[in-house]
């Protein structure tokens, strides 16, 4: 028989903040195991160091501010729980992201512009401007 694996249901309230703090409080032990596995992943993967790959990640952070402030805020309540950086956080929002075009995001390319130009494409067909 398959170990049973265990689904934590979390009811929050409030601010975004509060919502992310309550998440972190909630989920903390994941959320530490998913940020040391994140990495790890990340240096292995593209042979750098961690501190490079935060710096990258975090040229996405003002597209992603403009794009959805309220979950900005959520990351922000949920590094304060954890005791992790708004930054660890952070990347393990946009992991996918970093995995697919980390090599655009370190400069090797120019995604970002491009990204900027769809999120105003976003905006403007959701009647946002």
């Amino acid at each position: 028989m398959k170990n049973a694996k265990e689904f934590k249901l979390i009811e929050c309230s409030g601010t975004p903040y509060e919502i992310g703090r309550q998440w972190g409080e909630g989920c903390k032990d994941s959320i530490l195991k998913i940020s040391e596995n994140i990495g790890n992943s990340m240096t292995s993967f593209f042979q750098a160091l961690k501190q490079e790959v935060v710096s990258q990640a975090m040229k996405l952070l003002p597209v992603v501010q403009e794009f959805d402030p309220y979950l900005v805020e959520i990351m922000r309540g949920q590094a304060d729980a954890t005791g992790l950086s708004f930054a660890e956080i952070f990347i393990q929002k946009c992991f996918n992201e970093l995995v697919l075009k980390y090599n655009d995001f370190s400069g090797l390319s120019l995604p970002l512009r491009q990204q900027e130009k769809q999120l105003k494409m976003v905006k403007r067909s959701s009647g946002k401007t």
